[in-house]
This record gives structure tokens, sequence and C-alpha cells, in this order.
């Protein structure tokens, strides 16, 4: 197999696993139905911010780990 085949192969299963609900989306509607909209929408910004900060520090890690050794 070449590289852009697992790549493809592992972007497909991230997407699928991107797309079902997990405890994240059970939190949001549970705090939304009982402290209403606005609470469920700043829980939602405060786990997407957390999110894209875990994503950025990986991607700087491992960006870091390539450029110290690049072989």
């Amino acid at each position: 197999m070449n590289e852009s085949t697992i790549l493809l192969t592992l972007a497909s299963i991230h997407f699928i696993a991107l797309m079902s609900p997990g405890p994240d989306f059970a939190l949001v509607v549970q705090n939304a139905t009982r402290h209403g909209r606005q609470t469920g929408l700043y829980i939602a910004l405060g786990l997407s911010v957390g999110i894209l900060l875990h994503s950025l520090f990986s991607i700087t890690g491992v960006s870091y780990l390539v450029h110290q050794h690049p072989l």
C-alpha cells in the first residue's frame, strides 16, 4: 500500500468517527435541555476550543519531531 492510500483510509475512518455522537454530544444536549440553549452553546464553544487547542498542540508536536528527526 502506498502512503496516499493509507492516509485516505485513516481520514475516512476519522471522518466517520467524528460524525458519530459521543459523550460531548450527550453533555451538550443534557445541559441545554436543563439550563437552556445559551448554556448549551457555551458548552459547545468550550468543547470546540478545547479540541482546537488539542489539535494545534498535537500538530505542533508532530511537526517538531519531524523537523528534529527528518529520517
